[in-house]
């Protein structure tokens, strides 16, 4: 599990990220903004990676190599339920559908974090 929100060349980025090894193969979720200020109480919507937008993405690593993003037409929702600057304590849920190269889709559901976080 990793979870970072920084301040870097003039922009916020947040991070929750979270990734399982089992038989060499890995599987994970992340979601993220790119030169976004996350605040409690607020939704981003998750869509195509850019600057000042928020993204998911779904990865499986190993023998087979796949990887789903969202974009514009398939995306979801990431909400801050809790944001404590003083305790780098981050809360929120997510859900997104995504798409890989070939057009296979998947969709994340029910997606939960509790976490404290690195600046």
């Amino acid at each position: 599990m990793q979870c970072n929100y920084i301040f870097l060349n003039g922009g916020y980025y947040f991070l929750v990220s979270f990734n399982n090894v089992v038989n060499n193969l890995a599987k994970g979720v992340k979601v993220e903004t790119d030169s976004l200020a996350i605040a409690q109480g607020q939704t981003y919507k998750l869509g195509t990676s850019a600057n000042g937008s928020a993204d998911g993405e779904y990865f499986l690593l190993g023998t087979s190599n796949k990887d789903y993003i969202t974009n514009d037409a398939l995306s979801g929702s990431l909400t801050i339920t809790k944001l404590d600057a003083v305790n780098q304590i981050v809360s929120g849920t997510f859900y997104f559908k995504a798409i890989n190269a070939p057009g296979d889709t998947v969709s994340v559901t029910n997606g939960r974090f509790d976490m404290l976080y690195t600046r």
